[in-house]
């Protein structure tokens, strides 16, 4: 895994194709190893803040402008199939009924 500084940052800025006008989700202080997200299902989403309102959104050149990075796992596509696949199950699960209830360990 790579270390996170600016080089890993840079990286993962150059890799993001997408519409610098849609709408992410940046989660974290800005700089602070904190990124955007596409999807309100990303794990970290879930994890840090819960549930996602409009008013959590912002353009992708905005949130760039003020330090987010992508997210490698729901913009970048890097992501572990395992994961992804332990979260999913967890989230359907009726016990589950908030992010206190998941096991991040196993995701």
């Amino acid at each position: 895994m790579p270390t996170f500084n600016r080089a890993e940052a840079q990286r993962r800025l150059d890799a993001d194709d997408g519409d610098p006008e849609d709408l992410v989700i940046p989660v974290g202080e800005p700089g602070q190893k904190n990124c955007y997200h596409e999807s309100t299902d990303c794990g970290h989403v879930v994890r840090t803040i819960g549930s996602v309102d409009d008013s959590d959104r912002q353009t992708r050149s905005e949130a760039q402008r003020q330090g987010y990075v992508p997210c490698k796992q729901c913009v970048l596509d890097t992501y572990s199939l395992e994961g992804s696949q332990a979260l999913r199950l967890q989230l359907e699960d009726p016990e589950v009924t908030s992010a206190d209830d998941i096991d991040w360990e196993a995701v």
